[in-house]
């Protein structure tokens, strides 16, 4: 898991320092695409989102929030004392007493409209940031941020336990899991296009031995890869005895499409590196 994590983080650090050496001003829009003006100095910040407070505390900047969202504290140590907002309805009139330089939000606060516009009238930068649903939206949801408070290069070195629990949220598994799925979703495509037998599906995927990859794959899909294959060939051969071609292709495409899935086939690059048994780095065949 270790190896995992420092692989996605490497990953990510890339990302960002791409990314930072792109985007080296200050940002003009924010993350859903309205234009913002940035204060020349951050010292008080309302986070109306824990994915944003996470960010805030890995940059170090804990210090200079005013207010919160009312979920914040369950994931952030040391806010609990602080003024809480709810993100769907937020205090607007509370939040402007606080007098912050910048408030952070998210797309939850906008389902019923607008509701900073009298903050932005009375000059306060409102900055939106949608939730994330990628693993380079979240790099660039950090970079971002970093950028809003003037601490880009900072951005780089953020914290291992902000990504993996970042990458649960969006996600909803952990990033171990994640992988072990990946692979074997990839070795599932491989039996699935005929291009290889189980021994090689296993190899190619990753696995040190065909006794963990059946193992795993059951963990997975329900099922041995035997198993899977023989259902397999059993559905496509009784669509042949019916002789329906058009619903035979149709049927191998869309078996095709249920083990393919592109979000995935990004981490390939780091699901080839662990073997889920032992959390040890194996070698890909």
């Amino acid at each position: 898991m270790k190896h995992i994590t420092k692989l996605l983080c490497a990953a990510v650090a890339l990302a960002l320092m791409l990314a930072s050496a792109a985007l080296a001003e200050a940002p003009t829009e924010d993350r859903a695409g309205n234009a913002i003006a940035l204060p020349a100095e951050v010292n008080s910040i309302v986070s109306l989102a824990p994915a944003t407070t996470q960010i805030i505390e890995s940059l170090g900047l804990t210090d200079k929030l005013a207010g919160v969202d009312t979920q914040s504290p369950l994931y952030v140590a040391g806010l609990d004392e602080l003024p809480q907002f709810d993100m769907m309805a937020p205090d607007v009139e509370q939040i402007a007493a606080l007098e912050p330089d910048i408030v952070f939000a998210s797309g939850i606060s906008y389902l019923d409209g607008d509701p900073f516009a009298a903050l932005e009238g009375m000059g306060i930068c409102v900055v939106d940031i949608p939730t994330s649903n990628s693993i380079a939206a979240v790099g660039e949801d950090v970079l971002f941020t970093a950028q809003c408070l003037g601490m880009a290069d900072e951005a780089i070195g953020v914290s291992p336990n902000y990504l993996t629990k970042r990458f649960r949220a969006c996600f909803d598994m952990p990033l171990h899991r994640y992988v072990v799925r990946t692979r074997i979703e990839r070795a599932q495509r491989m039996l699935l296009s005929g291009s290889c037998n189980i021994t090689e599906a296993a190899a190619a995927a990753g696995f040190s031995s065909i006794h963990v990859f059946s193992k795993t794959f059951k963990s997975v899909l329900g099922m041995t890869p035997s198993a899977y294959m023989e259902s397999v060939a059993k559905e496509l051969a009784m669509l042949r005895r019916n002789g329906d071609a058009r619903l035979l292709e149709r049927r191998r495409r869309a078996m095709a499409q249920d083990a393919q899935d592109p979000q995935r086939d990004r981490l390939e690059g780091l699901s080839a590196g662990a073997d889920p048994a032992s959390g040890r780095s194996e070698p890909a065949q």
